[in-house]
Parts: C-alpha cells; sequence; structure tokens
C-alpha cells in the first residue's frame, strides 16, 4: 500500500510543478501591465483620417442581394433580404438620379432555354414588383433575365440547382 501512496504523490508533485513550468516559461502568462502600454501606444499613434461634409452624408451603395426561388416559381423565399436595401437603394437612387438598379433573373437547367429565360424573366419581374410596393421608382427597375445560361454553381446536384433559382439586384451607376 506504500508503493502506491508514494506513487500518488510524486505523481501529484510532477503535475504541479510541471504546470507550473508551463505557465511561466512556455506559456507566458497574460500580463495587464504589458497590453496596457502596447494598447496606448497604438491609440495615440493612431489617428482617423478627418471625414469631408460630403462624405458623411453621402449614402453608400447598398451591396448586391440574392432572392431565391422554389422550381418554376416566382414567390420570393427570402424577403426579409429586402430590409436593409430598400432604404438603402431609396437613398442611394435620391442622391445618384443617374443611378439605377438592375434586377436579373436566373434558373436552374430543368426545362428548356426558351422556358428557363421566361421564368427568369418573370422572377426578375416579381422581385420588381416588390420594390415598387415598397416605394422604389419604377422608372430606375431594369428587368434582365439570364435564364440557365449564368448558374452560381454548376448544376450537378438538387442543392446547387436551388441556389441557381435566383435573382440578384445591384445598383449600377
Amino acid at each position: 500500500m506504500r508503493p502506491i501512496i508514494i506513487g500518488i504523490l510524486l505523481f501529484l508533485a510532477w503535475l504541479i510543478l510541471s504546470t507550473w513550468y508551463y505557465t511561466n516559461h512556455i506559456y507566458p502568462v497574460f500580463n495587464a501591465a504589458d497590453e496596457t502600454d502596447i494598447t496606448e501606444e497604438v491609440e495615440t499613434s493612431v489617428q482617423p483620417a478627418p471625414e469631408t461634409q460630403e462624405e458623411s452624408t453621402a449614402p453608400q451603395l447598398p451591396e448586391t442581394i440574392t432572392l431565391y426561388f422554389d422550381l418554376n416559381k416566382t414567390e420570393i423565399l427570402n424577403p426579409i433580404e429586402f430590409q436593409d436595401f430598400i432604404p438603402a437603394g431609396k437613398a442611394f437612387l435620391e442622391a445618384h438620379p443617374d443611378a439605377c438598379i438592375t434586377i436579373t433573373g436566373h434558373t436552374c437547367d430543368i426545362g428548356t432555354h426558351e422556358y428557363n429565360r421566361k421564368l427568369g424573366k418573370r422572377r426578375a419581374e416579381s422581385a420588381r414588383d416588390y420594390l415598387v410596393s415598397n416605394g422604389l421608382a419604377p422608372d430606375c427597375l431594369e428587368v434582365k433575365s439570364k435564364g440557365e445560361s449564368d448558374p452560381a454553381i454548376a448544376n450537378t446536384s438538387e442543392e446547387n440547382r436551388q441556389r441557381n433559382r435566383r435573382v440578384t439586384i445591384e445598383m449600377r451607376q
């Protein structure tokens, strides 16, 4: 019984010493004073560039958004994507009267080329109608269809086909 107790005590002593050595020599313990000095140096040496009045008031160009559809459908599956785009799009169009929104309909490779081209156009028109119903002027909305000719990814699986049933909406100046 005595050798087991001695073995356990030696193991605990080894565990404590190895942990101490690791934390102090191999992986240094976090030193708050050193971190504060580095942070203070960075904060004092980096100064933000002064903003001009024009930059701060000009609305940013909204990002391109992608809307998805079910097979042979024109009902938007993810209209929540419009929540940020519509107000940003309105502000951008007001600030840039020459800007326009291009709405491009896409489909997967199921069906004929002619059917997919028409379906892509109907999807793009559905997105345009949604934008118009939310206050965007219809005269600055351009509708196009690429049908199956420009897939986002190869139509090799049902999941890929679902990602190709889409409408892309982008601003152009």
